[in-house]
């Protein structure tokens, strides 16, 4: 009988250890359970911004995104560096010269 009652004390530790790890785990999972339930909240509020929401601007953590406005593309604007369109329609060269003479105006 003597191995036995070993045997059943050993037993009997093992349980109340593995009890006691029990426990811990469970304590651990709540923490972690209630720490994610935080965490997607206030990820619910970062994607939740002032333009997919009715929330105003100033709310907003991060600013968000401009959108971009539908229409016509812009035309590149006309610099003094690019005067293409002055020598086409703005040439003015040719004023003053003598019509009547016939060699300056190329032969006509």
């Amino acid at each position: 009988m003597d191995r036995r009652d070993e045997l059943i004390n050993e037993l009997r530790a093992l349980v109340a250890k593995q009890a006691a790890q029990l426990e811990k785990q469970a304590a651990q999972l709540e923490k972690q359970a209630a720490r994610i339930a935080e965490l997607e909240l206030k990820l619910a509020k970062a994607l939740k911004d002032s333009s997919t929401s009715s929330k105003p601007p100033s709310s907003d953590i991060a600013k968000p995104k401009p959108k971009k406005k539908p229409g016509r593309p812009k035309k590149p604007r006309r610099t003094k560096a690019n005067k293409s369109w002055e020598t086409k329609a703005g040439d003015t060269s040719h004023w003053g010269q003598d019509v009547n003479n016939s060699s300056a105006s190329g032969g006509f």
